[in-house]
């Protein structure tokens, strides 16, 4: 009897241990933790806007007042100031927060007093201010509600009441495909050309008439993951 007892002892102190190493094997382990994502943001930085078409000086004959270009269809050309620093059109600049976030994103420009062959060039830096590097895919162009995509190096000729007949060029030449980083800024450059439905020579001189009434029209740059994106113009 002793024997069969210590036998169950035995047994019984057996199976205590491997239910408790089995108990081990199978217990839960949790952990606790948090993914945060980054955000995808830049702005307009207004303080560097600068532009062609400035407040023309007679003690600085050489500088300021309206410029004229030259457009074959495929080449923008022949930039020059007019004569005689005359100042008839104006362009002026207004920022706009699309998303309510804080970050001037959209870039209205109003120009008054346009006439055939009156161009103009805009330099802005933007600022990167998220923490995911971007880089800059295209410019969304909107006029009389229509919107326009407008890619690097690239003119596109713009309707803009309609008529059929293209009454301004637009050239986005720089800044894109660079990748900013957080709390980096980087120059873009963009051109309007006022066009006439005849391609004619671009005029020697000006009177003080006016032209056309005051236009606006919008710019919105559209950005992208750094490695989302896209050369337009790489073929596969």
């Amino acid at each position: 009897m002793k024997k069969l007892g210590l036998l169950g002892l035995v047994l019984v102190l057996s199976l205590a241990v491997v239910g408790a190493g089995y108990a081990k094997w199978t217990d839960s382990v949790h952990v606790d933790g948090t993914v945060a994502s980054g955000d995808l943001s830049w702005r307009w930085v207004p303080e560097t806007l600068d532009d062609k078409d400035f407040d023309w000086d007679p003690d600085y004959p050489d500088i300021g007042g309206d410029w004229t270009a030259q457009w074959d269809g495929m080449h923008l050309a022949g930039i020059t100031r007019v004569p005689e620093g005359k100042e008839v059109a104006t362009t002026t600049f207004g920022f706009a927060d699309m998303n309510s976030d804080g970050d001037m994103e959209v870039l209205n420009v109003t120009v008054d007093n346009a006439y055939p062959w009156y161009y103009n060039k805009i330099n802005l830096d933007v600022h990167c201010n998220g923490s995911v590097p971007l880089k800059f895919q295209k410019m969304i162009i909107t006029i009389n509600g229509q919107s326009y995509d407008v890619f690097a190096n690239s003119f596109i000729e713009i309707d803009m009441n309609g008529d059929g007949s293209s009454d301004m060029l637009l050239h986005w030449g720089y800044g894109y495909g660079y990748q900013l980083h957080y709390c980096t800024s980087h120059p873009i450059e963009f051109g309007f050309l006022i066009l006439e439905d005849e391609q004619l020579p671009p005029p020697q001189g000006l009177g003080t008439e006016g032209g056309p009434d005051a236009f606006e029209f919008s710019i919105e740059l559209i950005a992208v993951q750094w490695n989302e994106y896209q050369n337009p113009y790489q073929t596969t």
